[in-house]
């Protein structure tokens, strides 16, 4: 009786202790991931920087401090305030359709546009806004890997000017 006792003990505490198996690199449960999920959701600093004039892509700024963007941001980047852009003023909820239609027509934005997120707080709210805009289902979203603190950091350009895009159908 001892001897199944503590052959059945051995292996509890052998089945409890930690592993010495490699962890997973990533997938939906993956407990130590060392690369991102979904790549092509991130834009890199240096690749943005090469790309701030291209036609297909508009450049999101959304920020918890709300004054952030008038003391500069990227060039070319409109300001989409995830407060007062996106939820509805009334009620808790998000804006109407067709409300969000009007907000992309007045930045240029068209299903086809792909529109490149960053902001303060390590994302934070810009992640919040390129959510908002999949929930109106445009699919054309990818996020600036390191936000706003990484871009200045690395002491790329900044300005004050508000471009200024024609209106979208």
């Amino acid at each position: 009786m001892d001897i199944a006792r503590t052959c059945m003990r051995d292996e509890i505490v052998n089945s409890l202790a930690p592993s010495q198996e490699q962890p997973e690199i990533s997938g939906p449960m993956a407990t130590h991931p060392t690369q991102y999920a979904h790549p092509e959701s991130l834009v890199e600093t240096d690749w943005l920087e090469k790309h701030l004039k291209d036609e297909g892509i508009r450049i999101v700024e959304s920020n918890e401090d709300i004054l952030l963007y008038d003391t500069g941001h990227i060039p070319g980047a409109v300001h989409i305030d995830w407060r007062a852009d996106l939820q509805d003023p009334v009620i808790r909820d998000y804006i109407s359709p067709e409300k969000f239609a009007r907000l992309c027509s007045r930045h240029g934005i068209t299903p086809d546009t792909t529109c490149i997120f960053y902001g303060d707080k390590a994302n934070w709210w810009a992640c919040y806004a390129l959510w908002a805009f999949r929930l109106f289902g445009h699919e054309k979203v990818k996020i600036l890997n390191g936000g706003r603190d990484k871009w200045k950091a690395e002491n790329r350009p900044m300005t004050r000017e508000v471009p200024k895009y024609p209106e979208t159908n």
